[in-house]
């Protein structure tokens, strides 16, 4: 079953993962307010290996969830925007870093390289923002058509 596949392994993180899943193929999901209930139980997740295991997890589906909906169902350029995102901020701090360690180093640093720098963070922070933007719109649309065709019928 192509839904919940791949996510056995990850205890903890399949309502994280099928959540990733059911927004690709345009379900809607109900958060509905329930309070744990352990008794005298406690609990057994390690924090350390968990954050771990599912950010990985949750990276990886969203890449999955960037592929499914916005390359393989239809296209949208937003896949562009995150990919430039995810280029261009890392190597903005890096290249920003870089500058710095060389500035405490007693090496000068011309202005135009810190003008770069910030062009190029900033660039990758706004391809971040417009594609996060158009995802929420993408999303908003699947939602309000879903309740246009539950009304009507």
């Amino acid at each position: 079953m192509l839904l919940f596949e791949g996510f056995i392994g990850i205890l903890y993180g399949y309502c994280n993962h099928m959540l990733v899943r059911l927004n690709a193929f345009g379900f809607r999901t109900k958060d509905i307010t329930m309070p744990s209930r352990y008794g005298e139980e406690k609990s057994t997740i390690k924090y350390s290996p968990y954050m771990v295991k599912v950010s990985a997890m949750l990276f990886k589906s969203f890449l999955w969830r960037l592929k499914t909906k916005y390359m393989v169902m239809s296209f949208h350029p937003l896949v562009l925007f995150y990919i430039l995102s995810m280029f261009l901020i890392p190597f903005g701090i890096i290249f920003g870093l870089s500058m710095v360690i060389a500035s405490l180093a007693g090496f000068t640093v011309q202005t135009n390289y810190v003008l770069l720098d910030a062009l190029i963070f900033l660039s990758g922070m706004q391809f971040l923002l417009f594609a996060m933007f158009f995802d929420m719109q993408e999303s908003d649309k699947g939602m309000r058509y879903l309740e246009r065709t539950c009304i009507e019928s």
